[in-house]
C-alpha cells in the first residue's frame, strides 16, 4: 500500500469523509468532521487535497442565542451570524443593495432588515424579501431645496440592484459555531 493510500485510508477512519467531494462546504449547516478530537496526520489531509483551512470559529453558540443576530471578523470578512427556528446560518455582514452593515439592522420574525434603506432578506436563504425603502418623516421641516434632492436621490437609489445576501456554510462542533470562509 503507497504512502498516500495509507494516508486516505487514515483519514478516512479518522472523520468519515473519503473524497474531497464528501468534504465541506455546503451551503446551509452541516457537521464538521471532529477534527479536534482526533489527531489527523497532515499528509492525509494532503494526501487527499482536502484544504481545512478554510473554516473557522466565528462565535460559542451560547453567544447566538435563537432569535438573534451578531457581527464577526473572521481573518478579514465580516460575517453575520443569525439563530433562526433552524439553526445558526451565516451570512457576509454587508447588504445586498448599498453595502451597509448588516449586523446594525434587525433580525425579527426569519427576515433581517438593513438599517440604512430598510431592505428585508430571508433569514435562512438571504434571499431578497423586500427591496430597499426611502422613508423621509419631517420632510415638511425641511428646506423645499434639500427635500428635492432626497427625491432625486431616491429615484437614483431606486435603481440600484438589490442582490441577495451572500452565504457560508456554518457548522456547530460541540459549542463552537464554525463558518467556511
Amino acid at each position: 500500500m503507497s504512502r498516500s493510500s495509507e494516508a486516505a485510508e487514515t483519514f478516512s477512519e479518522s472523520c468519515g469523509i473519503k473524497s474531497h467531494a464528501d468534504c465541506p462546504p455546503q451551503v446551509g449547516v452541516a457537521r464538521l468532521p471532529s477534527l479536534q478530537r482526533k489527531s489527523i496526520p497532515k499528509e492525509s489531509l494532503r494526501a487527499l487535497a482536502i484544504d481545512v483551512s478554510g473554516w473557522f470559529k466565528a462565535a460559542d453558540s451560547k453567544d447566538i442565542p435563537q432569535g438573534t443576530m451578531k457581527g464577526v471578523d473572521i481573518e478579514g470578512t465580516k460575517i453575520l451570524l443569525t439563530h433562526g427556528a433552524s439553526g445558526i446560518r451565516a451570512f457576509e455582514d454587508r447588504c445586498g443593495h448599498m453595502s451597509a452593515p448588516m449586523s446594525i439592522g434587525t433580525f425579527k420574525s426569519g427576515v433581517i432588515k438593513c438599517a440604512l434603506h430598510a431592505a428585508v432578506f430571508d433569514a435562512e436563504t438571504g434571499a431578497v424579501r423586500g427591496q430597499p425603502q426611502m422613508h423621509m418623516g419631517g420632510n415638511a421641516q425641511l428646506p423645499p431645496e434639500m427635500v428635492e434632492a432626497m427625491m432625486k436621490m431616491g429615484q437614483i437609489m431606486a435603481q440600484i440592484r438589490c442582490e441577495p445576501l451572500r452565504p457560508f456554510p456554518v457548522a456547530v462542533e460541540s459549542s463552537a459555531v464554525m463558518v467556511y470562509v
